[in-house]
């Protein structure tokens, strides 16, 4: 028997659909070839905004029509809204499941038509996202509820795996070749097993395993106290790549969305940072439009994001989900006004963005080279999580080399010579 396996949305859910796929396998299916067809098709769909539930109906219906007599379960975010069943009529199961090893066994049931012992002993789950760099999902679930999201309400409550597991996981995945490792979630800053916090398995992580570094997922900023930087600046495989979600730069906005930080707590964070770790960059997301949002608080974003000298911004149009208390908030703004403040942040991101990677010309960065494209030169990752490319040969793939950054192309990409 075979099956496949499509995922839609973040890398939480391509964890999953990794987690899922060993489930299956345990169970005696093989993944289907490119060109063979599937017995089983599992949809591990995405809710969070209202295009990647139209992504997760059509992806479906696609797959119904291209397989015919195959066996479709739908599972992920979308398949916990509450009008996921009715709405997927090409589908032959929709499973509500949280947990992605009880989704898989879920799946066998369906599938099998018969019970299926547990099977929530699983490794944490991870996705390879190049020969060099594998994602490691180390927690699930959130209880901020901010006003404007979804995923609370779907993922169910907070789970952390065994900080053993992930120091196994990561070990494995050194074994297999693999230099770096990140550490994802749907909330890692609420991460806890036990008396063991998000701090302590980073340190078991940089003690304990082999892999050249590793790097955190997004991160909420209230995380960030003066104690959890100061343990962070002693890691020696910690990248100094952070990832810390904003939103707004406008003090009224981020009550409106029940975010637990200000403005100036925000930037206070970034300097800190810069402070304790050398070379440290930052990226972030922004929602653009939130309801209410005035000419003055979109303006309050546009300064912060200068201010806190971002390398790279994801910037989204405000998307109002059904059941969130943004949803009914009064103040919506059109889809107009929500496109022209995003075609004006984009502009002074890219500014900015250009100003701090030009900051590192003359700089000597580590990168890990993931391929050699087709100039012929070497691409890939500083420990900063900037773009870089020089020329090399293909020895030089997945090996951390000193590089010595020259100049800075249109399109973000650093440029450079490795140094001997």
């Amino acid at each position: 028997m075979r099956y496949r396996i499509y995922t839609l949305g973040c890398k939480v859910n391509s964890c999953d659909s990794d987690t899922i796929s060993s489930v299956l396998e345990t169970a005696g299916l093989a993944s289907a070839g490119e060109d063979e067809t599937p017995d089983l098709a599992v949809i591990n769909t995405c809710a969070v905004t209202a295009e990647s539930t139209r992504k997760s109906r059509q992806l479906t219906r696609h797959v119904r029509n291209q397989y015919p007599a195959c066996f479709i379960a739908v599972c992920g975010c979308f398949a916990r809204t509450g009008d996921a069943a009715s709405s997927l009529p090409e589908a032959d199961t929709v499973i509500s499941r949280t947990g992605a090893a009880d989704t898989g066994r879920s799946i066998l049931e369906a599938f099998f038509g018969r019970p299926f012992d547990d099977m929530s002993q699983l490794l944490p789950g991870t996705v390879h996202e190049t020969r060099t760099r594998a994602s490691v999902k180390i927690q699930d679930g959130c209880n901020r509820y901010c006003t404007y999201c979804i995923i609370p309400y779907l993922r169910g409550s907070l789970w952390s795996a065994d900080p053993k597991d992930i120091v196994e996981k990561i070990e494995s995945l050194s074994a297999e070749g693999y230099r770096e490792a990140v550490l994802t979630g749907i909330h890692i800053a609420s991460y806890l097993y036990g008396e063991y916090g998000l701090i302590d398995v980073l340190e078991m992580i940089d003690s304990e395993c082999s892999i050249d570094r590793f790097r955190l997922g997004s991160l909420e900023p209230v995380l960030m106290s003066d104690e959890f930087i100061s343990r962070l600046s002693r890691l020696r495989k910690l990248c100094p790549h952070f990832h810390l979600s904003l939103q707004s730069g406008s003090a009224g906005v981020l009550s409106r969305m029940k975010r637990r930080y200000t403005p100036q707590q925000y930037l206070e964070i970034t300097e800190r940072i810069r402070e304790e770790i050398p070379g440290a960059v930052f990226t972030t997301d922004i929602i653009v439009g939130f309801p209410g949002e005035s000419e003055e608080e979109f303006e309050e974003s546009l300064d912060l994001v200068k201010k806190a000298r971002f390398a790279h911004v994801h910037i989204f149009p405000y998307s109002p989900r059904p059941g969130t208390p943004a949803s009914s908030m009064s103040g919506q703004l059109t889809r107009a006004e929500k496109h022209s403040r995003l075609k004006r942040l984009e502009e002074v991101c890219g500014e900015v963005s250009r100003q701090v990677l030009s900051s590192f010309t003359g700089t000597e960065l580590k990168v890990l080279p993931e391929y050699v494209n087709e100039r012929g030169l070497l691409e890939g990752y500083s420990e900063n999580y900037l773009r870089v490319c020089f020329p090399g040969d293909a020895t030089d793939v997945n090996r951390i080399v000193g590089v010595r950054i020259c100049s800075t192309g249109e399109d973000g990409m650093l440029t450079g010579e490795k140094t001997v």
